[in-house]
């Protein structure tokens, strides 16, 4: 069993940069290789789930390092166009958290992949969507989401932001909305 964490960096209301500099910050702690097995647990804060077992605990984790208290929202409808860095997307029986997002993809912090953590890798929304199971946000519901301009949160506007901002267009035109809710 884990600690739980209790992290005095957990914002209110993260952006996405916050959110990831807090993730990526817990990196020393938990580094690249590191055990991590359905034998860890970890107690969640965000309501849904009173915790999680190896991949989906770690999530949790890191999930409320960056968030602290905020409730979750699931939905089991995937639209890239609502990805956010922070998500906790569960797919083919395995969860990731969002580190990064794409054009076409994200890049993800998950563990008890070969019963280990691993840091930065990157899943395409192809991948994703073929065995989706569901996506769990904290973000405020109505909190459009500050980086709708700098979607891969590199504090730049640039071409990378438009094809991301053109293939979410294009997704929410055929699926219509994100279908978050609160359970």
């Amino acid at each position: 069993t884990i600690p739980t964490m209790e992290t005095p960096l957990a914002m209110a209301n993260p952006t996405a940069k916050e959110a990831y500099d807090i993730m990526i910050a817990m990196k020393a702690e938990y580094p690249e290789g590191m055990p991590f097995t359905n034998d860890n647990y970890y107690g969640w804060k965000g309501g849904i789930y009173g915790g999680g077992y190896g991949c989906r605990g770690f999530a949790f984790m890191l999930s409320d390092a960056a968030f602290g208290t905020l409730p979750a929202k699931k939905s089991e409808t995937f639209d890239a166009a609502f990805v956010r860095v922070g998500d906790i997307v569960r797919y083919s029986s395995h969860s990731v958290i969002v580190l990064e997002v794409k054009a076409s993809s994200v890049i993800v912090a998950e563990g008890n992949i070969n019963g280990a953590i691993y840091w930065g890798r990157e899943i395409t929304f192809d991948e994703i969507r073929g065995s989706f199971e569901s996506i769990i946000t904290r973000y405020p519901q109505g909190n459009s989401h500050e980086h709708f301009g700098d979607p891969n949160c590199d504090d730049r506007t640039d071409a990378a932001d438009a094809a991301i901002i053109l293939q979410a267009a294009a997704e929410v035109g055929a699926n219509g909305t994100s279908g978050m809710s609160e359970e």
